[in-house]
């Protein structure tokens, strides 16, 4: 079972099922993930189990924010805090490098 850190919002808003969509560069690891995996999400000594609905693939974070709904991957950002607050963690360079984003559709 793959374990990913999530921040404390994030967390909270994944188990109470307003955030059912996670998106993380396309690392090795990440895209090994596919559709009936089980995902350990780890914030603190707090943990919760997901199984993936879906994997979708995008090869940037502004087309990957042009198709998904925002509310489900980032509730309570505009448009433009989401890319501003991915950029920020993963640099257009990186991820293109990586070959983009991958989102996981949370059930």
């Amino acid at each position: 079972m793959k374990s990913l850190r999530i921040k404390r919002q994030y967390f909270h808003q994944i188990r109470v099922r307003t955030k059912r969509l996670e998106a993380r560069v396309a690392y090795p690891d990440i895209k090994a993930i596919k559709t009936g995996d089980q995902i350990r999400f780890e914030c603190g000594t707090d943990t919760l189990v997901k199984t993936v609905k879906a994997v979708r693939n995008y090869g940037s974070v502004v087309l990957m924010l042009d198709k998904e709904p925002l509310g489900e991957l980032v509730p309570s950002m505009s448009r433009q805090e989401a890319e501003d607050a991915y950029n920020s963690i993963y640099p257009p360079e990186k991820v293109k490098q990586l070959g983009g984003m991958v989102v996981l559709e949370l059930h």
